[in-house]
């Protein structure tokens, strides 16, 4: 059976989102504590079952495959990292102003240079 297939649609849509926060390295040292002190209390993941044990987890894999990229042969890291600077520019567009949408803030740094 898939993991996934364990968590109902809203829970498993919260455990995508906060998958995909977790890459923010705002929340990098919370994260790495957080994660520490769920260790300290069962050490072995395999038998996590909660959702928030699980879910983080998975945040905890995403957020190290998203640093990992680095750690990769010079070229596919290369490869991999334009394409990231290239969906930024994709979705903020050229002419884009700084704009917030709840916490997340489209700044200047993204913005297409013409």
């Amino acid at each position: 059976m898939l993991v996934c297939c364990a968590f109902l649609p809203m829970q498993l849509r919260k455990l995508v989102v906060d998958m995909v926060l977790s890459t923010d390295m705002d929340v990098h040292f919370a994260l790495l504590e957080k994660f520490g002190n769920m260790l300290k209390k069962e050490s072995d993941v395999r038998v996590w079952s909660s959702l928030e044990q699980r879910s983080l987890l998975f945040q905890m894999l995403v957020h190290l495959a998203d640093l990992a990229n680095p750690s990769r042969p010079w070229m596919l890291a290369l490869t991999w990292a334009e394409r990231v600077v290239t969906e930024f520019m994709q979705q903020v567009g050229p002419g884009a102003t700084i704009e917030c949408a709840g916490r997340i803030c489209v700044g200047i740094l993204l913005r297409r240079l013409s």
